[in-house]
């Protein structure tokens, strides 16, 4: 709990989508546990930037 106080609650969660979408995005990728293999499309590297954009104009305004 220590680390969403420090960080604030939406920061901390932003974080948190932003690190499942890159290791679902991975997995998929690789065919990691026997998931049927998913090309790696740039609209998938777009909504990620957009979400780490996000947080930095969030991070900067606060």
């Amino acid at each position: 709990m220590r680390g969403v106080s420090e960080l604030g609650p939406t920061y901390s969660v932003s974080t948190i989508l932003i690190s499942q979408l890159i290791t679902a995005a991975v997995i998929d990728f690789f065919g990691l546990f026997g998931t049927e293999k998913i090309p790696f499309h740039f609209t998938k590297v777009v909504g990620v930037i957009l979400m780490v954009a996000g947080i930095i104009i969030f991070k900067l305004k606060g």
